[in-house]
């Protein structure tokens, strides 16, 4: 039972963390017209480096470039709540230090 609360945050954490990811990377997307060249260059690249041309098309090329915005907007706002949680802690710590 002592468990429950920690195993609250963590799912608000992850939550909270896709959500805002997700919110990101449509923002970041919707910004550009047509898939960004930062995210074309190294898509291609990995594709010829993998040797998979079956993926080597304008629509797989998109999804890939959604799909790699997705996954670094989602690891960034994991970062940015990490952050806040440990800010958080040691407010709250701080906090409970200095108390009467």
């Amino acid at each position: 039972m002592k468990y429950v609360p920690r195993i609250v945050l963590i799912c608000f954490n992850v939550v909270i963390s896709l959500a805002c990811g997700w919110y990101l990377a449509r923002a970041i997307y919707n910004w550009f017209e047509e898939v960004p060249p930062f995210i074309e260059y190294p898509v291609l690249s990995a594709i010829t480096m993998t040797g998979s041309n079956a993926l080597n098309n304008p629509v797989d090329l998109e999804v890939l470039g959604m799909t790699a915005i997705l996954a670094a907007s989602v690891l960034f706002a994991g970062c940015v709540v990490l952050l806040c949680n440990i800010a958080a802690f040691r407010y709250i710590a701080k906090r409970h230090r200095t108390a009467p």
